[in-house]
Protein backbone atom coordinates (compact mmCIF):
# COMPACT_ATOMS: atom_id res chain seq x y z
CA UNK A 1 0.00 0.00 0.00
CA UNK A 2 2.70 2.45 0.67
CA UNK A 3 4.43 1.71 -2.37
CA UNK A 4 1.11 2.79 -4.54
CA UNK A 5 1.15 5.84 -2.05
CA UNK A 6 4.08 6.62 -3.32
CA UNK A 7 4.22 5.44 -6.83
CA UNK A 8 0.50 8.12 -6.91
CA UNK A 9 2.68 10.84 -5.36
CA UNK A 10 5.11 10.81 -7.60
CA UNK A 11 3.01 10.18 -10.73
CA UNK A 12 0.82 13.56 -9.07
CA UNK A 13 4.42 15.33 -8.79
CA UNK A 14 5.24 14.22 -12.60
CA UNK A 15 1.67 15.69 -14.14
CA UNK A 16 1.99 19.12 -11.64
CA UNK A 17 4.86 20.44 -14.21
CA UNK A 18 2.78 19.85 -17.19
CA UNK A 19 0.14 22.63 -16.22
CA UNK A 20 0.55 24.68 -19.43
CA UNK A 21 -0.38 28.07 -20.59
CA UNK A 22 -1.96 27.64 -24.46
CA UNK A 23 -4.25 28.68 -26.68
CA UNK A 24 -6.80 26.45 -27.68
CA UNK A 25 -5.53 26.64 -31.21
CA UNK A 26 -1.98 25.27 -30.62
CA UNK A 27 -3.23 23.27 -27.94
CA UNK A 28 -3.10 19.96 -30.39
CA UNK A 29 0.54 20.97 -30.98
CA UNK A 30 1.80 20.70 -27.66
CA UNK A 31 2.57 17.07 -26.23
CA UNK A 32 1.84 16.17 -23.15
CA UNK A 33 3.38 13.25 -21.08
CA UNK A 34 4.24 11.44 -17.85
CA UNK A 35 7.30 8.72 -17.42
CA UNK A 36 5.40 6.88 -14.87
CA UNK A 37 7.75 5.77 -11.78
CA UNK A 38 7.14 1.62 -12.14
CA UNK A 39 10.09 0.49 -12.67
CA UNK A 40 12.34 0.70 -15.93
CA UNK A 41 13.39 -2.45 -18.16
CA UNK A 42 16.86 -3.07 -20.09
CA UNK A 43 17.49 -2.56 -23.75
CA UNK A 44 17.05 -5.32 -25.57
CA UNK A 45 14.69 -7.09 -23.37
CA UNK A 46 11.70 -9.12 -23.67
CA UNK A 47 10.33 -6.00 -21.98
CA UNK A 48 10.77 -3.80 -24.58
CA UNK A 49 10.39 -6.39 -27.82
CA UNK A 50 7.00 -6.76 -25.92
CA UNK A 51 6.40 -2.67 -25.81
CA UNK A 52 7.67 -1.88 -29.30
CA UNK A 53 5.09 -4.88 -30.69
CA UNK A 54 2.65 -3.16 -28.38
CA UNK A 55 2.96 0.42 -29.62
CA UNK A 56 3.52 -0.48 -33.30
CA UNK A 57 0.01 -2.39 -33.14
CA UNK A 58 -2.01 0.82 -31.58
CA UNK A 59 -2.29 2.56 -34.80
CA UNK A 60 -3.53 0.08 -37.34
CA UNK A 61 -5.71 -1.87 -34.68
CA UNK A 62 -7.77 1.79 -33.96
CA UNK A 63 -11.43 1.45 -34.51
CA UNK A 64 -13.23 3.95 -36.39
CA UNK A 65 -14.17 6.13 -33.24
CA UNK A 66 -10.36 5.92 -31.98
CA UNK A 67 -10.44 3.85 -29.68
CA UNK A 68 -8.04 0.63 -28.80
CA UNK A 69 -7.62 -1.25 -25.84
CA UNK A 70 -5.29 -4.41 -26.08
CA UNK A 71 -1.95 -6.34 -23.99
CA UNK A 72 0.59 -8.38 -25.18
CA UNK A 73 1.59 -11.61 -22.77
CA UNK A 74 -1.02 -11.08 -20.53
CA UNK A 75 -0.04 -14.05 -18.17
CA UNK A 76 3.93 -13.16 -18.26
CA UNK A 77 5.60 -11.17 -15.80
CA UNK A 78 6.61 -8.92 -18.81
CA UNK A 79 2.70 -8.59 -19.63
CA UNK A 80 2.07 -4.70 -20.97
CA UNK A 81 -1.77 -3.46 -21.59
CA UNK A 82 -2.38 0.06 -23.73
CA UNK A 83 -5.27 1.97 -24.01
CA UNK A 84 -5.41 4.51 -26.63
CA UNK A 85 -8.37 7.08 -26.77
CA UNK A 86 -8.25 9.87 -29.32
CA UNK A 87 -11.32 12.87 -29.01
CA UNK A 88 -14.23 11.64 -30.55
CA UNK A 89 -14.66 14.38 -33.27
CA UNK A 90 -11.24 13.48 -35.14
CA UNK A 91 -11.34 11.94 -38.31
CA UNK A 92 -10.32 8.28 -38.49
CA UNK A 93 -6.82 9.50 -40.72
CA UNK A 94 -5.77 12.37 -38.25
CA UNK A 95 -6.41 9.77 -35.27
CA UNK A 96 -4.49 7.23 -36.59
CA UNK A 97 -1.24 9.74 -37.15
CA UNK A 98 -1.52 11.19 -33.98
CA UNK A 99 -1.85 7.62 -32.63
CA UNK A 100 1.42 6.80 -34.56
CA UNK A 101 3.47 10.24 -33.54
CA UNK A 102 2.84 9.75 -30.05
CA UNK A 103 3.84 6.15 -29.58
CA UNK A 104 6.98 6.92 -31.18
CA UNK A 105 7.40 10.06 -29.11
CA UNK A 106 6.31 8.62 -25.88
CA UNK A 107 9.27 5.77 -26.35
CA UNK A 108 12.10 8.91 -26.75
CA UNK A 109 10.36 11.11 -23.94
CA UNK A 110 10.43 8.12 -21.37
CA UNK A 111 13.27 5.46 -22.57
CA UNK A 112 13.25 2.37 -20.56
CA UNK A 113 9.89 3.36 -18.49
CA UNK A 114 7.87 0.36 -17.70
CA UNK A 115 4.84 2.80 -17.46
CA UNK A 116 4.09 6.20 -19.25
CA UNK A 117 1.16 8.33 -20.46
CA UNK A 118 1.83 10.91 -23.55
CA UNK A 119 -0.33 12.14 -26.44
CA UNK A 120 -1.77 15.46 -28.21
CA UNK A 121 -4.76 17.28 -27.79
CA UNK A 122 -6.07 14.74 -30.50
CA UNK A 123 -4.95 11.94 -28.95
CA UNK A 124 -3.73 10.42 -25.51
CA UNK A 125 -1.84 6.60 -24.73
CA UNK A 126 -1.07 5.11 -21.68
CA UNK A 127 0.72 1.67 -21.27
CA UNK A 128 1.58 -0.39 -18.07
CA UNK A 129 0.69 -3.54 -16.60
CA UNK A 130 -1.71 -4.66 -15.41
CA UNK A 131 -4.38 -2.34 -16.44
CA UNK A 132 -6.82 -1.49 -13.78
CA UNK A 133 -9.87 0.63 -15.13
CA UNK A 134 -10.55 1.51 -11.13
CA UNK A 135 -7.35 2.60 -10.89
CA UNK A 136 -7.04 4.93 -14.41
CA UNK A 137 -10.10 6.64 -13.24
CA UNK A 138 -8.38 7.49 -9.76
CA UNK A 139 -5.14 8.81 -11.70
CA UNK A 140 -4.37 12.39 -11.04
CA UNK A 141 -5.11 14.62 -14.46
CA UNK A 142 -3.45 16.62 -16.93
CA UNK A 143 -4.26 19.81 -17.14
CA UNK A 144 -3.87 22.69 -20.11
CA UNK A 145 -5.88 25.95 -20.05
CA UNK A 146 -6.42 28.96 -21.68
CA UNK A 147 -4.30 31.87 -19.45
CA UNK A 148 -7.12 34.62 -20.40
CA UNK A 149 -9.61 36.30 -18.44
CA UNK A 150 -11.63 38.20 -20.32
CA UNK A 151 -15.36 37.80 -18.56
CA UNK A 152 -16.51 39.52 -15.80
CA UNK A 153 -19.51 37.50 -14.57
CA UNK A 154 -17.49 34.90 -13.03
CA UNK A 155 -20.11 33.22 -10.75
CA UNK A 156 -22.33 32.89 -13.63
CA UNK A 157 -20.01 31.88 -16.02
CA UNK A 158 -18.84 28.83 -13.67
CA UNK A 159 -22.63 27.86 -12.96
CA UNK A 160 -23.38 28.04 -17.05
CA UNK A 161 -20.33 25.96 -17.34
CA UNK A 162 -21.03 23.29 -14.68
CA UNK A 163 -24.70 23.21 -16.42
CA UNK A 164 -23.46 22.29 -19.60
CA UNK A 165 -20.20 20.07 -18.91
CA UNK A 166 -22.76 17.94 -16.80
CA UNK A 167 -25.41 17.67 -19.60
CA UNK A 168 -22.60 16.50 -21.60
CA UNK A 169 -21.33 13.93 -18.49
CA UNK A 170 -25.00 12.72 -18.69
CA UNK A 171 -25.21 12.34 -22.75
CA UNK A 172 -21.29 10.39 -23.16
CA UNK A 173 -22.24 7.90 -20.34
CA UNK A 174 -25.03 7.06 -21.92
CA UNK A 175 -23.05 5.94 -25.44
CA UNK A 176 -22.41 2.97 -26.30
CA UNK A 177 -19.81 0.14 -26.29
CA UNK A 178 -18.21 1.87 -29.97
CA UNK A 179 -18.50 5.32 -28.23
CA UNK A 180 -19.17 7.62 -25.36
CA UNK A 181 -18.68 11.33 -26.66
CA UNK A 182 -20.74 14.54 -26.40
CA UNK A 183 -20.07 17.88 -27.74
CA UNK A 184 -22.45 21.14 -27.02
CA UNK A 185 -22.88 24.29 -26.25
CA UNK A 186 -24.71 27.11 -24.00
CA UNK A 187 -25.32 30.77 -23.97
CA UNK A 188 -23.35 32.22 -21.22
CA UNK A 189 -23.11 35.39 -19.23
CA UNK A 190 -21.79 38.87 -21.55
CA UNK A 191 -23.07 37.91 -24.41
CA UNK A 192 -20.48 34.80 -24.53
CA UNK A 193 -21.01 30.97 -25.45
CA UNK A 194 -19.61 28.40 -24.09
CA UNK A 195 -18.62 25.45 -26.12
CA UNK A 196 -18.22 22.24 -23.85
CA UNK A 197 -17.49 18.14 -24.63
CA UNK A 198 -16.96 15.39 -22.34
CA UNK A 199 -15.92 11.86 -23.56
CA UNK A 200 -14.87 8.72 -22.07
CA UNK A 201 -13.40 5.23 -23.07
CA UNK A 202 -16.24 3.49 -24.55
CA UNK A 203 -15.17 0.37 -22.29
CA UNK A 204 -16.19 2.00 -19.09
CA UNK A 205 -19.54 1.82 -17.73
CA UNK A 206 -22.34 4.16 -17.41
CA UNK A 207 -21.80 4.69 -13.99
CA UNK A 208 -18.06 4.62 -14.20
CA UNK A 209 -18.23 7.11 -17.09
CA UNK A 210 -20.72 9.20 -14.94
CA UNK A 211 -18.12 9.12 -12.15
CA UNK A 212 -14.99 9.93 -13.88
CA UNK A 213 -16.10 12.64 -15.75
CA UNK A 214 -17.64 13.45 -12.12
CA UNK A 215 -14.24 14.26 -10.94
CA UNK A 216 -12.75 15.80 -13.89
CA UNK A 217 -15.24 18.71 -13.61
CA UNK A 218 -14.72 19.00 -9.77
CA UNK A 219 -11.14 19.58 -10.45
CA UNK A 220 -11.76 22.51 -13.02
CA UNK A 221 -12.07 25.27 -9.75
CA UNK A 222 -7.97 23.76 -8.88
CA UNK A 223 -6.39 23.41 -12.76
CA UNK A 224 -8.47 26.60 -14.67
CA UNK A 225 -10.85 28.62 -12.02
CA UNK A 226 -11.38 31.60 -14.06
CA UNK A 227 -9.95 30.59 -17.44
CA UNK A 228 -11.91 30.69 -20.64
CA UNK A 229 -10.99 27.69 -21.92
CA UNK A 230 -9.42 24.14 -20.44
CA UNK A 231 -9.47 20.86 -20.41
CA UNK A 232 -8.67 17.79 -17.97
CA UNK A 233 -7.64 14.69 -19.38
CA UNK A 234 -7.84 11.34 -17.02
CA UNK A 235 -6.76 7.63 -18.43
CA UNK A 236 -10.08 7.31 -19.34
CA UNK A 237 -12.25 10.54 -19.26
CA UNK A 238 -11.56 14.04 -20.46
CA UNK A 239 -13.34 17.21 -20.89
CA UNK A 240 -12.44 20.38 -22.40
CA UNK A 241 -14.67 23.66 -23.29
CA UNK A 242 -13.81 26.99 -24.81
CA UNK A 243 -15.33 30.41 -24.98
CA UNK A 244 -16.56 31.50 -28.07
CA UNK A 245 -14.73 29.39 -29.86
CA UNK A 246 -16.06 25.81 -31.47
CA UNK A 247 -12.93 23.97 -30.63
CA UNK A 248 -14.66 20.34 -31.93
CA UNK A 249 -15.48 19.42 -35.29
CA UNK A 250 -19.34 19.70 -35.15
CA UNK A 251 -20.14 17.50 -38.64
CA UNK A 252 -18.19 14.75 -37.15
CA UNK A 253 -19.71 15.04 -33.38
CA UNK A 254 -23.11 14.54 -35.23
CA UNK A 255 -22.25 11.55 -37.12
Amino acid sequence: MDSLWGQLIIFLLSFLVLLTLINPISAQNAFLKACLESGTYQNNSHYQKNLDTLLSSLAPNLNKYGFYNTSVCPTSKDAINAVVLCRGDVKPDICRSCVKDAASKIKQICPNYKAAIGGYDQCMLRYRSPYNITLDMERPSVYVYNDKHNFTSADRYKEVLRELLGRLRSQAAKGGSDLKFATGSQQGPDNQKIYGMAQCAPDLSEKQCNDCVNEAIGELPVCCNNRIGGRVLKVVCNIQYETNFQFYNLTRSLS
